[in-house]
């Protein structure tokens, strides 16, 4: 990737000798360096920081279902009951959530925003 600065001399040097596409191939890579900078300084550590928030509360939740879960199995010897068998659903919906929290991180992380 090149700098911004010889991407800009690369631009006028292409307005003063070179011809239109010239100029045109070379404002469309500082877009695309203004784009890049965007996402590595704006975008990115706003999207990291609310995916840091959403799979802290989600992991809250998960685990005082966990400890739910333990206490009515305790009480109750097995999840046949309609009660207990519910927040085994649940417990298997956050831990669905989890893994799709893992996944977007994966993704977030391969596309070299991380």
């Amino acid at each position: 990737m090149a700098s911004l600065g010889s991407l800009i001399s690369a631009l006028f040097n292409s307005i003063k000798h070179g011809t239109g596409k010239e100029t045109a191939a070379i404002e469309k890579e500082i877009r695309k360096f203004q784009q890049r900078l965007q996402i590595r300084t704006v975008t990115a550590p706003s999207y990291r920081m609310i995916a840091g928030k959403v799979y802290g509360s989600t992991m809250k939740n998960a685990s005082m279902i966990a400890v739910q879960t333990q206490s009515n199995l305790e009480e109750d010897g097995d999840l046949n009951n309609l009660s207990s068998g519910l927040r085994g659903g649940l417990a298997e919906g956050v831990s669905n959530k989890v893994k799709s929290l893992k996944g977007e991180f994966d993704t977030y992380n391969s596309a070299g925003l991380g």
